[in-house]
């Protein structure tokens, strides 16, 4: 089969090789999928770079797909041939996305939405189980459908830094759909957008008192802080605008670059750690998504264009 590989770190013109390679076997609780469609993320760009060098040369780029399921591994219940999927590979073996053909754990595979297409879908993996992990799996929490946040006598208040990116924009709809009560942190061009997700408050990235703003539509009580950017700027806001008085969570998608504070929970979200070592989690997390994803209650936001 066909598949574009990087042939030595550096992510240069030279460095990028369409390849023929040998179709990947099928083997226990995984699935080979027929890749319709493939998404880029700033990951790939990463592992190109070689600033983790977590597979040797050559090896296939690309973790997010769409497609059909050609053949299905022993153990796994769930799918079929020919059932039309998306999800992410969780950086193993034979599972790089930029080709014909794909290997993907079962666990983290969901059914790709009648009203999307293949390239639409190609979109969700990353992203989705990206926000479920730093919001739920991080504070501990049940899924939205088994959520009771709703019901608490008092609201929660969640802040979604970077709101309208692929990652922010499913955790305000996920946090949305639990029950919190989100502020959204992005660009001022993207407040419509990031209100119509859900979200109650939206705040310009650049405005001066942005902490305080967070703190008086919070009441002081913000209890989790999703920081998509994870930038030294942002960590440092987000811990600022978070309750002193609560058990409280910061999740970023990178390592900060400045110390946290004693008393904030910190939850890293090391993509390589999670979905390695989270599997069974994760099974969970993809059926929950699949359901949301049927019934509209979550959805994309980010225009797919394509040439």
């Amino acid at each position: 089969m066909k598949a574009l590989q990087v042939t030595a770190y550096g992510l240069t013109v030279e460095h990028l090789q369409v390849n023929i390679v040998d179709k990947p076997e099928v083997k226990p609780g995984h699935l080979l999928i027929h890749v319709k469609a493939a998404a880029l993320n700033p990951i790939d760009q990463v592992l190109a770079q070689g600033y983790i060098k977590f597979f040797p040369t050559p090896f296939t780029l690309g973790c997010d797909m769409a497609g059909v399921v050609e053949a299905v591994g022993s153990g796994v219940l769930d799918f079929e041939v020919g059932d039309k999927v998306c999800g992410f590979t969780g950086f193993g073996e034979n599972t790089g996305t930029l080709a014909e053909y794909c290997l993907v754990p079962e666990e983290l595979v969901m059914r790709k939405p009648d009203a999307f297409s293949f390239g639409e879908a190609s979109t969700i993996g990353l992203a989705s189980l990206t926000a479920v992990v730093g919001i739920f799996k991080a504070n501990n929490l049940p899924l939205p459908s088994r959520s009771t946040i709703s019901n608490l006598p008092q609201p929660w208040y969640c802040l979604v830094w970077g709101a309208s990116g692929s990652v922010g924009s499913m955790a305000v709809q996920l946090a949305k759909a639990a029950g919190f009560v989100v502020i959204g942190v992005c660009s001022p061009h993207n407040f419509q957008l990031v209100h119509s997700l859900g979200a109650k408050h939206v705040i310009d990235r650049a405005a001066p008192d942005a902490v305080e703003q967070i703190k008086r539509f919070s009441e002081g009580r913000l209890r989790l802080a999703f920081d998509a950017v994870a930038s030294k700027e942002t960590t440092e806001k987000s811990c600022q605008a978070l309750s002193t008085s609560l058990d409280v969570t910061y999740s970023a998608v990178l390592h900060p670059e400045i110390p946290v504070p004693e008393h904030i929970h910190l939850h890293e979200i090391v993509v390589f750690k999670e979905f390695r070592d989270s599997l069974p989690y994760l099974a969970k997390a993809t059926a929950e998504l699949s359901m949301l994803l049927a019934s509209g209650s979550v959805s994309l936001c980010l225009p797919v264009v394509f040439p």
